[in-house]
Parts: structure tokens; sequence; C-alpha cells
């Protein structure tokens, strides 16, 4: 019989929304992962809100990740990303 002690994987994440204006807002944020087997992953990303219905933003992370981020609201309720 083979067991499998439990491996503990930390998360840690933050962010703020800042108002630049009454129609755009700077979305700044951070993720920290910590797996013992592997490095510290760092994601950092940061995006522009434009009037509620359109989010443009960018993320990196530690190990030279670059990220793009589209997200438009059409509806109310319904939000539709991309990231690229």
């Amino acid at each position: 019989m083979v067991t499998h002690s439990p491996e503990v994987i930390i998360f840690f994440s933050g962010g703020y929304e800042l108002g630049i204006s009454r129609q755009v807002k700077f979305l700044p944020s951070l993720l920290i992962k910590y797996h013992p087997h592997n490095v510290v992953q760092i994601d950092y990303n940061a995006q522009m809100n434009l009037k509620d219905r359109v989010w443009l933003g960018i993320g990196y992370r530690n190990r030279n990740m670059l990220v793009g981020m589209l997200q438009c609201q059409n509806k109310l309720s319904t939000q539709n990303g991309i990231f690229i």
C-alpha cells in the first residue's frame, strides 16, 4: 500500500481599485504561489477599467511570461475576455 503525505501549496493574492476619474479605474494586483518542491511564482497584473465596460491589462510572471488581457461587458450580466 502506498501512502501519500499531503503537500502544502500556499496562494496569496491582493489587489486594489484606484479611481482615476469617474469613468477610468486602475486595478493593480499580485498573486504569489508557494509550492515546497518548486520555485515561488509571482504574478504582477495591471488593468485599466474604462466605463465599467472594457478592461485592458497586462500581466507578468517572474518566470518570464508576459500576458495581454482584454475583457468587455456587452450586457449587464455577460462578460467576455481574451488572454493572449
